[in-house]
């Protein structure tokens, strides 16, 4: 995967997940993993920062990042134009990485935070 860098998102548990940083119009392979819509932007010291839109886990990145998805919209009206991708192709750890990820981040486009 090309990608423009890495970021790590901790989750509440403490667990650091490695994502890959991609333009929102990357085309993902088929692969599993979770999904975070970010907006990227640049804080008041010149650093580029990430926050969080939407967590989302997939069984196939190629099918769930898509201008189709159900929160896409939520996500655009809040600056999205960053996808973060973490790899995993296992669903019950995808799911915990999910709910771990969902727990520490207050996220405007997932429905448990809205």
């Amino acid at each position: 995967m090309s990608n423009e860098g890495t970021i790590n998102f901790i989750g509440v548990s403490g667990k650091s997940y490695k994502f890959y940083i991609y333009p929102k119009s990357y085309e993902f392979p088929d692969v599993g993993g979770v999904y975070i819509f970010t907006r990227r932007y640049q804080d008041q010291q010149g650093l580029t920062r990430y926050k969080p839109l939407y967590i989302g886990k997939t069984k196939s990145l190629a099918d769930r990042p898509e201008s189709g998805h159900h929160k896409w919209e939520c996500a655009n009206n809040n600056g999205f134009n960053s996808i973060c991708a973490y790899r995993d192709d296992n669903a019950t750890s995808r799911r915990k990485a999910e709910i771990d990820l969902l727990n520490n981040y207050k996220t405007p486009c997932n429905e448990q935070h809205q």
